[in-house]
Parts: structure tokens; C-alpha cells; sequence
């Protein structure tokens, strides 16, 4: 018995430790899921694909942030000039590079145009903060630079925002202050939005779609410069800075997913015949094709208490197709409202594996536009408001307008020179208006 009992020992010993010798030997554990062959199915493990992109849980701790240098474009300026500060900076870990992103005097940005003014005694001065993986920081102090006794001759300020219901369309205008001296009347602009990409326009407002920017890093910060020229040829420069968080890069560097793009065409669609008709382009950052394997339909049910019901639905039936390539595929899906009154939108949940192996996902939706009821609305009380909508509809002919609609208007200036009265039951065109 006693012999029995020390074989069953030595083997357990010898069991245990070939169980430890397996785990401490590197080139003997089984690699951790990851990348496989790009048929979807069990095959030979793919080598790891040049990009670093690991889990949060697997990375090693962040290195350090390291300033090189700050600089200014100007010594001195005048009170409200703008200075222009760039700053240069690495991780100690070169890997840890696309994570850098900055914020200069509290505006975020690698290389920011900061407006000169003096500051009070008890001010503290400029300082850059740069961040890096993990929230590591470094700081630096701006270069002194002097701010004169002077005014600066003109000023032109740049306003953007996000176009409604895109991906990274971006309405920019440009405004320019002629407080000194005479009015200033531009002739043309043009603009640099820092993308590598330029125009020139004859009104002060442009639309720039982003979504196309390199996706490098975590962060990118991009310098809007734009020149406003007058028939004399005096020319105001001004700059803004635009921080973008990439999403796409982020998802694969933290969670190794590949996420689509969705860009939907129109971006608020309409009921025509009973039927909701949804434009998609979906696109990616990948070097190849990626290949979608599933695809479930949700239907959310506009029924109190109603729970979705979700559905396969063949790749090919809503796709036209099973590989989505770099530039992009255009699909369209409808939603006929006649048929299936109840439901008010369609999820489409798309999965899929990228030629490096790893996971593809999307969502994007089919929804049924709410439409204005006595009972069902939200009631505009500013009666210039009211107006400017009443003017709308008759610049577009439209029984209808969005809130993109009078965006838009504005941005093309249609409503210049428009002044609400509302004792007058029906405004006029502004005269500067041509459609």
C-alpha cells in the first residue's frame, strides 16, 4: 500500500512539473487567441501584423513622456496677435509614440495659436501639458514672449462644428474683426485645413469632410489656417486648432477590433411610399479587404413593453457582397413602413475578420423619421425662430425643414440681411438671396 502510495506521489511530482516547465517555457504555451487565417475557420496561426495593437491587459506599464522642445513663431506681438506655439515631444518607449496628444494654455493641440494678452500679476504664465499611455504627463513652460502696447491692425477668428448626423464633416467660417480702421470686405479665402488639403471660396464659410485623415494615432491635431484677401490685397491670416480623437486606430489599439466606418446618405432620410430608403458607405483603414460573416437584423418595436427581435440575415442579402475593401461599399436598405408599421428603426449588427485575423464589427441603423403631430411635436415659442422656419420652407420648398436644413441656409447665407418682424405673418426673401 505504502508503495502505491509513493508511485502515485512521483507521479503527481513529475505531472506538476512538466505542467510548470510548460508554462515557463515560452516556446511551449499556445499562443493567446489572436490573429488566424483569414478563412474564418481552425488553420495555421498568422504571423503578428506589423502594427502594435494590444489588449489594455497585456500591455506593459507606460513609459515616460519626454518635452524636446517648445517653440513661439514670434518674440513679441501686440494685444490680441496671435503667437504661434509648437511643441515636440516623444514616449520613452517608442511604441507608446501614438498616444502623445497636448494642451497648450488649456487649448488642446500639438501646435496651437495662442491670442496675446497681458496677464496680471498673480497670472500664472503658459504652460504645455503633454500626455501619453496611461495618463503619464510632462509639462513645460511656453517661451516668454512680449506682449506690446499695441493693438493688433485686424483679427480673424475661425468657428467650426460638426455637420449633424456625420462621421467628421465640419463646418468652418471666418470672421473677421475690423474694429481698427475701415471695414474690412474679403474678396476670397483661402483655406489650409491642415489635412494636406486647400481651397478657396469666395463666401467666409466652407464644408471640410475630416473622415478621410490618416488614423496614425490615438490623437491627431490639425492646424486650420485660413487667409482672407481683399480686392486692395491686404490679407488677415488667422488659425485654429482642431483636436480629433480617431476612434478606428483607438479600437484596434485597445481592443484589437477593426471598427467600419458608417456614413449615411441621406443624413436624414424621409418617408417615400410607404418606405424608408437609408444609403450606407462603409470603409475602413485596413491595407485589404475585410471579409463579413454575419450579419443580425434588430427590429426595436415603437409597442410599450415590446422586446427587439433579432434575426440572421444572409451577408450578401443586405451587403451585395462579403468583402468590404479600403475604399469603401455603398449599400441600400429600406424599411417599408406600410408593412411593418410597428417598427420604428433596424439595427444591422455586422461581424467579420480582417486578413491580419482580427474581429470586424459595425452597427449601423434604418430608422423611420418622427413626424410632427398635433399630438406628437415640440412647439417652437421663439416667434424669430418661427420665422426663420417659415422662410425656410419657402427658400426650399419644403413642408417640412430640419434643423440641418436651417444650418445649412445659414451657412450659405441665406438668411443675411434677414430681419424678423413678427407682426408680418409671411417675411420676405432677404434680397442678398439667390437660390
Amino acid at each position: 500500500m505504502a508503495s502505491n502510495r509513493r508511485s502515485i506521489r512521483w507521479v503527481v511530482i513529475i505531472v506538476g512539473a512538466l505542467a510548470l516547465a510548460w508554462w515557463l517555457w515560452p516556446a511551449a504555451r499556445a499562443p493567446r487567441p489572436g490573429p488566424r487565417a483569414a478563412g474564418g475557420s481552425a488553420g495555421p496561426a498568422l504571423a503578428a501584423p506589423a502594427p502594435r495593437h494590444v489588449r489594455v491587459a497585456d500591455q506593459p506599464p507606460p513609459s515616460a513622456v519626454v518635452i524636446d522642445a517648445v517653440t513661439i513663431d514670434k518674440a513679441e506681438a501686440c494685444e490680441g496677435e496671435e503667437v504661434l506655439v509648437t511643441v515636440a515631444a516623444h514616449a520613452a518607449d517608442p511604441a507608446d509614440d501614438d498616444h502623445l496628444h497636448a494642451v497648450v494654455d488649456g487649448v488642446p493641440g500639438m501646435t496651437v495659436p495662442l491670442i496675446a494678452h497681458q496677464r496680471g500679476p498673480d497670472s500664472p504664465p503658459p504652460e504645455v501639458i503633454v500626455f501619453g499611455r496611461g495618463d503619464t504627463r510632462a509639462t513645460a513652460p511656453v517661451p516668454a514672449f512680449t506682449v506690446r502696447d499695441c493693438a493688433a491692425a485686424r483679427h480673424l477668428a475661425i468657428a467650426y462644428r460638426l455637420a449633424l448626423n456625420t462621421n467628421a464633416e465640419f463646418e468652418l467660417e471666418a470672421t473677421v474683426d475690423s474694429a481698427a480702421g475701415a471695414p474690412f470686405v474679403a474678396a476670397s479665402y483661402q483655406w489650409d485645413f491642415g489635412d494636406g488639403t486647400t481651397a478657396t471660396t469666395a463666401e467666409p464659410r466652407v464644408v471640410h469632410d475630416y473622415g478621410q485623415r490618416p488614423q496614425l494615432a490615438v490623437y491627431a491635431s490639425l492646424l486650420v489656417q485660413v487667409t482672407a484677401r481683399a480686392a486692395s490685397g491686404e490679407a488677415v491670416l488667422g488659425r485654429r486648432t482642431i483636436l480629433f480623437h480617431n476612434p478606428q486606430y483607438a479600437n484596434l489599439e485597445f481592443a484589437g477590433v477593426v471598427t467600419l466606418v458608417v456614413e449615411l446618405t441621406p443624413r436624414f432620410p424621409s418617408i417615400v411610399d410607404g418606405q424608408v430608403v437609408q444609403g450606407v458607405r462603409l470603409w475602413h483603414h485596413q491595407a485589404a479587404p475585410v471579409r463579413i460573416t454575419r450579419v443580425r437584423a434588430r427590429r426595436n418595436s415603437s409597442v410599450p413593453g415590446s422586446e427587439p427581435v433579432v434575426t440572421e440575415v444572409p451577408v450578401e442579402q443586405v451587403l451585395g457582397a462579403t468583402a468590404i475593401p479600403p475604399s469603401g461599399l455603398n449599400v441600400k436598405l429600406t424599411l417599408d413602413v406600410a408593412a411593418e408599421p410597428d417598427v420604428f428603426s433596424v439595427d444591422y449588427l455586422l461581424e467579420g475578420e480582417s486578413a491580419e485575423g482580427y474581429p470586424v464589427e459595425s452597427t449601423f441603423s434604418v430608422m423611420k423619421p418622427p413626424v410632427p403631430t398635433a399630438d406628437q411635436h415640440v412647439a417652437v415659442e421663439d416667434p424669430a425662430l418661427v420665422e426663420k422656419i417659415l422662410l425656410a420652407r419657402q427658400l426650399l420648398g419644403k413642408e417640412l425643414v430640419t434643423d440641418a436644413d436651417l444650418l445649412d441656409l445659414q451657412r450659405r447665407g441665406a438668411f443675411d440681411g434677414f430681419k424678423p418682424a413678427t407682426d408680418d405673418p409671411e417675411p420676405k426673401l432677404p434680397p442678398t438671396y439667390q437660390p
